[in-house]
């Protein structure tokens, strides 16, 4: 409502309360309109104080629906177009409000117009992934796994060929790479981030001072190169031109060619520092055995290791800086190849400071320690199988069982310890310090155990090891480290399914490889 002045016919004039009526193309959901001494807010924002007996809300409490305009009543129902009026002073100003509704409009379209590109550039993104090769391969393979007669043939050849506990060797990169000799350092950037790199190459030319490090660079690096003293042999190959901004990135590939005439000799280990993917295939030109790179979507195929790029975030800021990320793509690739060698060197030399417990009155067979616990009940292999390949070792090997664990697993060693022939078991649950059971542990012929702390500890200092894995972990990211262990995997029924029998097959197996004497 809102008081206008009435020119009456006697020419009196008189003021009067009439309604305001706005055209329906000023009312928007959820908009406040703004006028000179009236603000116009919807109803679904109205202060609850502003709700009166009659149900509707802004009016008057001796005013009811019938004192509205015809064209907003409604049948006892309020929307969320409905419009509240709060009392106020002046004229209503209409050009204002739809001076607004107008400049709200165009930002609406402006970012209606920036959706629309942002989704154009997915599309296009999409259109170029699907072109790659790599990803019509996987698509085809995809649509082929996913029909139903196939994938039901596969799903039950699998269960048939799988059985219920699979011995598995621990096959992670850390204890199975070779010695690295060579390694070729792939580096055709521009001055600049030639040199942000020089803290990576340290990392490598310190990780493995043995190895030949040869660099493949552009010529108008080979100065700073050859007085760096990371690299051997410095190889120059003019791929990308020297100044960046005559480099197209857009443009086909590197002349692979070119780099196969350098006649390189084979590599242990291949890495290509350039952040952009354009020189990946580089790595496909040369011969070795490892190749590791930043992840981009044409060239991941091609890299054992595809580390990521600027999408790492680590530091404040857009972008991660590319020094740290080329230093992080070196340690990973030393973390690969030489991980395992360091924790066994830096486990020897804690065991090896501390004196071991006497194993006084053991038997001539195999010294084999067993540790019955973990830190959670669903890791733990059941006691009673741990006591049926205690006593079956006992019996067939003339084995001296050794246990180890902490005061909760003391019951049931002492119930373990009491069930086997005397002068087969020493019990030192709960009785050694931690640095004395790890020295114990080294003297061992063998070491049984779940996945638990002790257990990759026995792994690590190279004794021959049996880990009884279950399903609370996964094996790839948290299996046993050692090139002597061995993991029985239980399947999804739990510890259960791995049978004494599925123990004792591993266990012979494991002695007679590597320690013969003992069998």
């Amino acid at each position: 409502m809102c008081r206008q002045r009435i020119r009456l016919g006697s020419g009196s004039v008189k003021k009067m309360r009439v309604p305001l009526v706005l055209p329906p193309s000023l009312i928007r959901p959820g908009v406040c309109s703004i006028s000179r001494g009236r603000r116009v807010v919807p109803s679904h924002h109205a202060p609850r104080h502003n709700r009166t007996r009659s149900g509707r809300r802004g009016l008057p409490p001796d005013r009811g629906r019938n004192h509205l305009p015809k064209a907003d009543r409604h049948d006892g129902r309020t929307s969320r177009r409905d419009e509240h009026v709060t009392s106020g002073d002046g004229d209503t100003d209409q050009t204002g409000d739809a001076a607004s509704l107008r400049q709200r409009r165009d930002e609406l379209a402006r970012d209606l117009r920036a959706r629309d590109a942002d989704l154009n550039r997915l599309r296009e993104e999409l259109r170029r992934l699907r072109a790659s090769p790599f990803v019509r391969v996987a698509l085809a393979a995809q649509r082929l796994a996913s029909r139903t007669p196939l994938r039901s043939l596969l799903g039950a050849a699998r269960s048939a060929a799988e059985p219920a506990a699979a011995v598995r060797t621990a096959t992670t990169p850390f204890l199975t790479v070779p010695d690295v000799t060579r390694i070729l350092v792939v580096k055709l950037d521009h001055i600049g981030d030639f040199v942000l790199g020089l803290p990576a190459f340290r990392v490598l030319r310190d990780a493995f001072p043995a190895a030949e490090v040869t660099l493949l660079c552009g010529p108008w690096n080979r100065t700073l190169a050859e007085t760096s003293g990371c690299f051997d042999r410095v190889v120059c190959l003019s791929l990308l031109p020297e100044a960046s901004a005559e480099h197209d990135p857009s443009r086909a590939g590197v002349d692979l060619e070119a780099v196969r005439q350098l006649q390189l000799p084979s590599f242990d280990i291949a890495i290509d520092f350039r952040d952009c993917h354009d020189t990946n295939r580089v790595l496909t030109a040369v011969e070795a055995r490892y190749r590791a790179g930043f992840r981009a979507p044409e060239t991941a195929a091609l890299l054992d290791l595809a580390f990521p790029g600027f999408d790492l975030r680590m530091l404040p800021g857009e972008r991660t800086h590319h020094l740290v990320l080329q230093m992080l793509l070196a340690s990973a690739v030393v973390a690969v190849h030489q991980g395992g060698t360091m924790l066994h060197r830096g486990l020897e030399a804690i065991a090896g400071a501390t004196a071991p417990f006497d194993l006084v009155g053991a038997g001539p067979g195999p010294r084999i320690g067993i540790n019955l616990g973990s830190g959670s009940a669903e890791k733990n292999w059941p006691a009673a199988n741990f006591q049926s390949l205690a006593e079956a070792l006992v019996a067939r090997l003339g084995a001296t069982i050794v246990l180890f664990g902490a005061g909760r697993e003391a019951a049931e060693s002492a119930r373990l310890a009491a069930a086997l022939p005397p002068g087969s078991v020493v019990d030192l649950t709960d009785r050694l310090p931690l640095l004395q059971a790890l020295a114990t542990m080294r003297g061992l012929d063998l070491y049984i155990g779940n996945d638990t702390g002790t257990t990759h500890i026995a792994a690590a200092l190279s004794v021959p090891t049996l880990c009884l894995f279950g399903t609370a972990t996964t094996f790839d990211s948290h299996g046993v480290l050692g090139a002597r262990s061995v993991s029985i995997l239980a399947a999804a029924g739990g510890m259960g399914s791995i049978t004494t029998e599925d123990a004792i097959r591993a266990v012979t197996d494991l002695l007679s490889r590597h320690r013969p004497a003992a069998t």
